[in-house]
């Protein structure tokens, strides 16, 4: 069976330790190689600022992030004498899950947008002061396609976008419609396959890219579950 996560991928049977070791040792182990290519290159710096500074895209961060929520998920599932045999403690898993919320590193608050940070510098006792934000960059797509690539945190997500819970769902309505090219009411005409298939350049939604096939999911997070039967249709 092929277990993978992004670029943490592998061929081993299902249910056995091995999976669980190669899963923790892509995670933390920066040297973790599958046929002399790295698992993931930039693990280093990932670990040590909590973000992929640039010249790497923003979405690496994003995509990492989903990985790590994604094996949490995996590893909290299997039973202890597996963990064990495995060498993968509670604490790894906690690491992990921890690290899902590192997309908060990139986000610029005033902006309510992503963007990328330069290297973060070393501070006392080992760790590192995060870089500056600067204007980011998100691989064959857009800034507004992969805002809504990672399910598991949509709640905290929406919340950044306004100073309650009220206004930052209307936000949320406001870049979703935005997005795939919806009105308030939803009475405009339906888009045409360019408007939802319209390149990577552009800001509205782009099905070439598959990170954001789950956006139209994210009108369930505010309270809008007909907008997204309406999106996901179209």
């Amino acid at each position: 069976m092929l277990i993978g996560l992004g670029r943490r991928s592998t061929r081993i049977r299902t249910g056995t330790p091995i999976r669980s070791r190669l899963f923790k040792q892509s995670a933390f182990d920066p040297t973790s190689a599958c046929n002399n290519k790295a698992s993931f290159g930039p693990l280093t710096d990932y670990i040590n600022y909590g973000y992929v500074p640039s010249p790497e895209h923003s979405s690496t961060t994003l995509e990492a992030i989903t990985d790590d929520r994604s094996a949490a998920a995996l590893l909290q599932a299997l039973p202890a004498p597996t963990l064990q045999a495995a060498g993968v403690t509670q604490d790894d898993i906690s690491k992990l899950f921890t690290r899902a919320g590192n997309w908060q590193n990139i986000f610029d608050n005033s902006l309510k947008t992503r963007r990328a940070r330069t290297a973060g510098t070393p501070e006392g006792k080992g760790g590192y002061t995060m870089g500056a934000l600067i204007d980011g960059s998100f691989h064959e797509s857009t800034e507004t396609n992969y805002f809504w690539s990672f399910a598991q945190d949509w709640t905290a997500l929406v919340n950044k976008l306004g100073p309650d819970r009220a206004a930052a769902k209307t936000a949320a309505m406001e870049r979703l419609n935005k997005l795939f090219d919806l009105n308030a009411d939803l009475t405009n005409s339906e888009p045409d396959s360019k408007a939802l298939n319209h390149g990577e350049r552009y800001d509205t939604y782009y099905m070439g890219n598959e990170m954001n096939f789950s956006s139209p999911w994210a009108y369930n997070w505010i309270g809008r579950r007909s907008t997204r039967s309406t999106s996901s249709r179209r």
